[in-house]
């Protein structure tokens, strides 16, 4: 096995490498501007909640990952101390 550690260790460098190249218009990237747009736009709207406020977000949008926004909301309502209620478990059905 000793013979094959170097070649083995190409391979799987290899491998890791092009990994990052295919497959990535498919994937979920977004641009980091956007997501900052919408954070700031939910801590917007928490902006004076008070902490005995109790949030739920339902957010009503069209487009994009409507998940991202779930998550962004319970980020955003733990960094202004308020009590969330959420869904979210990790799982987006199809067309959600």
């Amino acid at each position: 096995m000793v013979k094959y550690k170097w070649p083995l260790f190409v391979l799987i460098l290899t491998f890791m490498v092009a990994d990052n190249f295919l497959y990535g218009i498919g994937l979920g990237r977004f641009k980091k501007d956007r997501a900052k747009e919408r954070v700031d736009l939910v801590r917007e709207k928490m902006k004076g909640l008070t902490p005995q406020t109790l949030v739920s977000d339902k957010p009503i949008i069209s487009s994009g990952r409507k998940a991202w926004l779930q998550i962004d909301a319970m980020i955003i309502a733990q960094e202004f101390g308020l009590k969330t209620l959420n869904g979210y478990t990790g799982n987006v059905p199809t067309g959600y």
